[in-house]
């Protein structure tokens, strides 16, 4: 809930007061750096630092590297707090692996979404002063009669609505029990998806379905299958504009074609390490944008952008290495002839698949803090278990080989030791 963070804005929405001061920012921070410090805690007590580390050396990485950015930060107090808690959740989440199998917390995200979207879409129905965008709002009045549910803007509660109807449609364990509960949730997930009206998670959503019926059958999960595809999705790129056209948004992506070339503009300026980690676009890229362009232009409206104005092609290499390397073992997973948890994998390949299409046009997808980003990082975490990599054939086999050596050859040395003379010349050594 302070990853979210979720329920505050019921407490204080920006959007609507136009207020940017949030008195209760400062216990979500504090709920975070308590979970940090339960989890290091919890790892040092059990001497289980290193193996905790282990689990997500591949991202440690980049959290590390939002760590230093502080020397090169322009507000020293924003970076330390925010690459602090990535840091801090990295780690967290290999502590918190060590402890659940990756379906007990797939189920516990699963009930977490059903209940965010229940609460939502209750809101933008009965109680719509608080549950959708209105004239009266001081910000964002172009969004007028747009379900946020218990959110400040409407794309907060689409990318939150969308990545619960691909889990919840896909993966909910219904029985004659909990089907009210189930089908409650996904309906609601569905209703805030379409009346939330963003465009970029109904994409997202409709890119989830698509990964899910790729992934779900290992005949699709082959490399030519899925080269196959891509051929096709670039063949019909050239449509692209009709296609946008019918989510009601123009070719520029409603102004973010101009965004993002001002934000590479100034990027380009410091291309290596970037400007620093959450500094840097709140204090130079924002101001700059807005001088640049217009009012609303206050990030780069594209999480690949955001992480290369952020950290530079250091972190952004940094930061594809780490979902390179997660992805690789959820793909193994998921065309491996007896995998141990295949539909879990396939559950967290396809929010890692969604995050990363609609990182495309908002920045919150890659965040850590805000708007369900840290599903991203659950997931890049959770692919890493050990409990969802098969074994590889090569080493079965291998293995039996030595045991069957091994017996082979302890075979004439256990028949010595209980023969009659064997035991004797035992008994003279």
């Amino acid at each position: 809930m302070s990853l979210g963070p979720v329920g505050k804005d019921l407490l204080h929405n920006p959007v609507k007061t136009g207020i940017p001061t949030d008195p209760y920012a400062e216990h979500f921070n504090r709920a975070r750096y308590l979970l940090i410090a339960l989890c290091i805690g919890a790892a040092a007590l059990q001497g289980r630092i290193y193996a905790s580390a282990r689990q997500v050396a591949h991202i440690l990485p980049f959290g590390v590297l939002a760590v230093l950015s502080v020397l090169w930060s322009p507000d020293v107090v924003t970076t330390t707090r925010n690459a602090v808690v990535m840091l801090g959740f990295i780690f967290a989440m290999g502590v918190i692996s060590q402890r659940n199998t990756p379906r007990t917390f797939l189920i516990t995200l699963m009930h977490f979404l059903a209940i965010i979207v229940l609460i939502s879409a209750f809101l933008a129905l009965f109680v719509p002063e608080i549950g959708r965008h209105a004239a009266s709002d001081v910000l964002e009045k172009g969004h007028a009669g747009k379900w946020r549910g218990m959110f400040a803007h409407k794309n907060a509660l689409g990318s939150y609505a969308a990545i619960a109807t691909v889990t919840l449609f896909t993966q909910a364990p219904i029985n004659r029990y909990n089907w009210p509960y189930w089908w409650s949730a996904r309906i609601a997930a569905v209703l805030c998806v379409v009346f939330a009206g963003s465009a970029n998670s109904i994409v997202g959503a409709l890119s989830g379905f698509a990964a899910y019926a790729l992934l779900r059958r290992r005949a699709t999960t082959r490399w030519p299958f899925l080269l196959l595809v891509g051929l096709a999705g670039l063949a019909l790129s050239s449509i692209a504009a009709n296609l946008v056209a019918l989510l009601g948004r123009d070719t520029t992506f409603t102004g973010r074609t101009e965004i993002w070339a001002g934000a590479l503009e100034i990027w380009s300026r410091s291309p290596w390490l970037g400007y620093s980690y959450a500094a840097g676009n709140i204090f130079i890229l924002e101001p700059e944008l807005k001088r640049m362009l217009f009012s609303s232009a206050v990030d780069a409206h594209n999480g690949y952008i955001d992480i290369l104005f952020s950290l530079g092609i250091v972190g952004a290499g940094l930061f594809f290495l780490a979902v390179a390397i997660s992805v690789a073992h959820g793909y193994r997973a998921c065309v491996a002839r007896e995998s141990p948890d295949r539909s879990v994998t396939v559950a967290y390949m396809v929010i890692v698949l969604m995050s990363c299409v609609m990182a495309l046009a908002e920045v919150s997808p890659l965040r850590l803090i805000g708007n369900g980003g840290y599903m991203l990082w659950i997931a890049l975490a959770m692919l890493s278990h050990p409990s969802l990599r098969p074994a590889a054939r090569g080493t079965t086999r291998t293995g039996s080989r030595r045991r069957s050596k091994r017996r082979r050859r302890s075979e004439p040395q256990l028949q010595a030791q209980t023969s009659p003379s064997g035991a004797s010349a035992g008994m003279a050594d």
